[in-house]
């Protein structure tokens, strides 16, 4: 799907609300403040190569077919367009893995809670 970088933010907004329901990311990195008032904890977003999210900038975005469909507490991917929806996950998965050869895993840092350190 795509989204605009705004509408990627209003996600990651809501999600840092949540204890229960926190979006999975890849690709960004995250940093919020749990201590601070809903709306008001995500303190930046960057892309992994330091770069900010741009607000007006369209983004490519994977996810399960439930968030588009049903948008559970995440309204915000029910304005995405659709660009790829005939796959399960598992095969979108396996292409990806296939066309980038060797995976390596590491911590990434992809969400920091600062508010939780203190």
């Amino acid at each position: 799907m795509e989204l605009r970088g705004s509408d990627i933010l209003k996600l990651l907004v809501k999600s840092a609300e949540k204890n229960d329901e926190i979006l999975q990311i890849s690709g960004l990195k995250v940093v919020i403040n749990s201590s601070l008032p809903k709306g008001h904890r995500v303190i930046s977003a960057t892309m992994d190569n330091g770069k900010p999210l741009e607000p007006e900038k369209i983004y490519k975005v994977a996810t399960v077919d439930y968030l588009p469909k049903r948008g559970g507490n995440f309204q915000v991917f029910k304005k995405a367009r659709i660009v790829r929806y005939d796959d399960f996950l598992f095969n979108v998965v396996k292409e990806s893995v296939q066309s980038l050869g060797t995976i390596y895993s590491a911590i990434s840092g992809r969400l920091t809670d600062i508010g939780s350190e203190q």
